[in-house]
């Protein structure tokens, strides 16, 4: 009797995590001729341009885009720099086939030298690579004439990886007392992603600090955040309405204007924000594959393959506070007047899982300039690291799963305490992904073996004594699970406890 296990495949994408690459990018900046006496903010917004894919090969290149405000003789003003960066990856499964998308992580400004009338600081940052891999897997769907046990796989597999360049216009209030724009940062939310048939929509909130001079009659450095939600749509072939979408938009570039006539006598501010979106749709995938099977007159050996599938079983955005303060450490020097307290950065250095309790452990840090109550009205700059410690509980079940967070800060209220101390109150936003790994095994393969040697009488009663349920028993007796079922219909399954079973072997299976 001839057996035919039918082979077939199916193709799974699966996401992996590629470990991150630290780098470092030299700005530098020049003024006018105005001679710099104090550095009073830096901070750069980081966005990936372009990937280029090669055998064992990856380079990632993007702009490091800046803004600096500084003192001068002649008052305070803002600098730019936009500059390039490329980080070089090695990788040793990384073929051309692979496709590939990066996120960057701001990782703060150091080594600040002033030369009079120029700059030049280094940005810190880290580049995390993500590879979208297909793997093919074959399984046995059928095998005939054996009996066989089936099983149905639910797999949730990447459907799509976009990463795609847009641009949101927006505009936003003159602050109170506005007089002289410096200059204008950006970061955005995701918060959700909806599909339709091939369209992928993300909807979110993009979060603006604009730093401006106020017109009193000696200016001061002021900022305000402003809050404003966007949505956009993607093409995406093969999309499906229903499907799961997780994504992260990054601001590459904040082009501002206060010039436009007909906006500014309305007291509005133009806003241009580019952005990057990252967008990650998966979908379920579900077949059918023969999880066991025996043959009455054969011998069978059955070949199966593992393999791990990973995608993102959830997205949660929720927002928080970190508090913490700073304190003057020269006993005679007091503070008079805080001109500026903006956000620079915040770092997530440690994710811990207990239960369904996530707590995320970090750095936040704050840019604060502040006046001394001393004769000079001395101005002093601080960056402050304020160490936090976030928790949230998630729905899902955290098992065998990857956690990936960024934490983004809003707004800074600083207040003085004591004329020594200044108290720090942040908020931030967090978006947290959850990664779910699975473990799958599969017959891959079926070699029928020689003839069964002829053991059992055509007739015979037999005891069953363990916990066993209708496959097990029909494979331990080499029967037909219908026929033993039609041969006992007084037998419930699972068998709790010792059972007859009486059992009619005809010649043929």
């Amino acid at each position: 009797m001839a057996f035919e296990p039918q082979i077939t495949s199916i193709e799974l994408k699966n996401k992996r995590y590629i470990e991150s690459q630290k780098t470092q990018v030299v700005l530098n900046f020049q003024t006018n001729g105005q001679k710099i006496e104090k550095v009073l903010y830096a901070k750069s917004e980081i966005c990936v341009g372009e990937i280029t894919n090669g055998n064992l090969n990856a380079n990632v290149s993007g702009n490091v885009e800046t803004n600096v405000i500084v003192q001068t003789q002649e008052g305070i003003i803002a600098l730019f720099s936009s500059t390039p960066f490329s980080v070089s990856v090695n990788l040793n499964s990384l073929t051309q086939d692979n496709k590939l998308f990066a996120e960057v992580q701001n990782l703060g400004v150091e080594n600040i030298i002033v030369n009079e009338i120029s700059l030049s600081l280094t940005q810190k940052l880290s580049v995390q690579l993500f590879m979208l891999e297909t793997i093919t897997q074959n399984y046995v769907s059928s095998i005939s004439p054996a009996n066989q046990k089936m099983e149905t796989y639910e797999l949730n597999t990447t459907h799509s990886i976009i990463s795609e360049n847009f641009e949101t216009n927006l505009e936003l209030e003159f602050p109170n007392s506005f007089a002289k724009l410096l200059c204008a940062e950006s970061f955005s939310v995701v918060n959700s992603v909806q599909t339709s048939k091939d369209m992928a929509i993300i909807a979110g909130t993009i979060f603006t600090t604009v730093f401006y001079l106020t017109s009193d009659e000696v200016p001061r450095l002021k900022s305000k955040t402003y809050a404003n939600d966007f949505s956009q749509d993607f093409l995406s072939s093969g999309t499906e309405e229903g499907m799961q979408g997780f994504a992260k938009s990054f601001v590459c570039k904040t082009n501002v204007d206060v010039d436009d006539e007909q906006n500014k006598e309305k007291g509005l501010i133009s806003v241009s924000v580019k952005q990057k979106a990252n967008i990650i749709l998966t979908k379920e995938v579900k077949f059918e594959a023969v999880a066991d099977a025996f043959c009455v007159r054969k011998e069978m050996q059955m070949d199966f393959s593992s393999f791990q599938t990973q995608g993102m079983a959830s997205c949660k955005v929720f927002n928080d506070k970190i508090d913490g303060n700073f304190v003057l450490q020269d006993p005679d020097a007091r503070i008079d007047k805080i001109l500026l307290s903006a956000p620079t950065f915040a770092t997530v250095s440690k994710v811990q899982i207990a239960d369904n309790d996530v707590v995320l452990k970090g750095n936040a840090f704050v840019d604060l300039v502040f006046l001394l109550d001393d004769d000079a009205h001395t101005l002093k700059t601080e960056q402050v690291n304020i160490p936090f410690e976030i928790s949230t509980r998630c729905d899902d079940d955290l098992k065998d799963c990857n956690v990936f967070a960024t934490i983004h800060q809003k707004d800074v209220d600083a207040r003085i305490k004591k004329s020594k101390e200044i108290d720090i109150n942040i908020d931030v936003v967090v978006q947290l992904c959850v990664e779910q790994s699975k473990n799958c095994a599969i017959m891959s393969n079926l070699t029928v073996g020689e003839d069964r040697k002829q053991s059992q009488p055509n007739m015979g009663i037999y005891v069953v004594n363990d916990l066993s349920d209708l496959w097990e028993t029909s494979k331990k007796l080499l029967i037909n699970p219908q026929i033993l079922t039609e041969q006992n219909p007084e037998l419930t399954f699972p068998i709790t406890k010792p059972t007859q079973i009486v059992v009619y072997r005809q010649k043929s299976n």
